[in-house]
Parts: C-alpha cells; sequence; structure tokens
C-alpha cells in the first residue's frame, strides 16, 4: 500500500478521525476496505499506543490537489449550450434546495 500515498493527501483531524483524501476512484476503494489494517500499522509508529490520537481513518475521493486548471480535469465532458439549458430546466424540478444549488453549480462548472 506505500504506492497509493501519492494519491493521498490528510485533509483534517477532530475528535480522532482522521479524513484523507484519495483522488483516485480505485485507490480510495482499496484503502476503505484496508483501513483498520493501515489504522493498526500506524499505531505501531506511535511511542504510547494508549493515548495515540487517531481513532479512526476516513478515506473520501478528492480530485487531484496538483490540478490547478479545474477545465483541464473535466474538458472532456463540457456541455453544450443547449444541454445547460436542458438541465438547469430539469433541476427546477428538484425539491431539495441544496441539490438543486449543487447540480446548478456542477452544471455552470462543465459549461465553461
Amino acid at each position: 500500500m506505500e504506492n497509493e500515498a501519492k494519491d493521498t493527501k490528510p485533509l483534517n483531524f477532530e475528535e480522532g478521525v482522521l479524513v484523507i483524501g484519495v483522488s483516485d476512484h480505485y485507490i480510495l476503494q482499496k484503502l476503505s476496505s484496508h483501513y483498520l489494517t493501515i489504522l493498526e500499522r500506524l499505531r505501531t509508529y506511535y511511542p504510547e499506543k494508549e493515548s495515540f490520537p487517531v481513532k479512526t481513518l476516513k478515506f473520501v475521493f478528492y480530485p487531484s490537489w496538483e490540478t490547478k486548471d479545474e477545465t483541464s480535469r473535466i474538458k472532456h465532458i463540457l456541455l453544450s449550450k443547449e444541454t445547460l439549458e436542458e438541465l438547469k430546466l430539469q433541476c427546477r424540478n428538484l425539491s431539495d434546495p441544496e441539490l438543486k444549488e449543487a447540480f446548478l453549480k456542477l452544471f455552470q462548472r462543465l459549461s465553461l
């Protein structure tokens, strides 16, 4: 699992939960399924095992942080103006305002 480290980045640590961003879906699945093994391995490096601060690991998808240009990551799925308008119309039917806003922001980013 050493090779997976280049695709990970610590994002947050709060109340014993270490959140780790993973830039590849396959590696995310692999790490998530082995989180107990990884946690135990981390504990072996801590001098006082009973006061080890990490209680659990949480792996989340976190797109490549090395790519600064957003459009370069998504250019293969850019939407036409017509498709964008159609999707915006479909969003009007969503009852959840947060979900509606998230979709609209996504569609707007994909239309650059």
